[in-house]
């Protein structure tokens, strides 16, 4: 499947997946001008019991990340950490990783569609006729 990918989150080389997050917070402030999201994203790893949460605020005031579960998530994003990989590396489209089972979301849909089809896309991505 050709869908949007997400804006490159990694460069120039694969950091500390705080780094990812903080790289979505970064675009959020800028493409929601200040509409506020609260984000969480639980994180598989493959021998932790529990997933990894991080929680990215968008607020007014700006952008904060931070390595805990959120306290009321408008989108939360579950995904295992290497799947997260390939969509923070521009390698995975976030819609292929939801129809294959590979991602799941929980809380508003249409908030998600938004912020990973449109907010954090790269510039010339383009959503299929049946998500418009």
């Amino acid at each position: 499947m050709q869908n949007v990918r997400l804006q490159k989150l990694t460069e120039p080389m694969r950091p500390e997946l705080a780094t990812t997050f903080q790289r979505v917070a970064e675009i959020l402030s800028k493409t929601r001008n200040g509409r506020p999201l609260q984000l969480q994203f639980s994180i598989l790893e493959k021998e932790a019991e529990e997933p990894t949460p991080w929680s990215v605020a968008i607020t007014k005031e700006g952008a904060q990340v931070e390595p805990k579960a959120a306290e009321r998530p408008d989108v939360e994003i579950i995904t295992a950490s290497e799947t997260w990989w390939e969509i923070a590396e521009g390698k995975l489209s976030p819609l292929d990783a939801f129809l294959t089972g590979r991602l799941r979301v929980r809380g508003h849909i249409e908030r998600a569609k938004r912020v990973f089809l449109q907010d954090l896309a790269a510039a010339g991505g383009q959503l299929p006729d049946w998500l418009r």
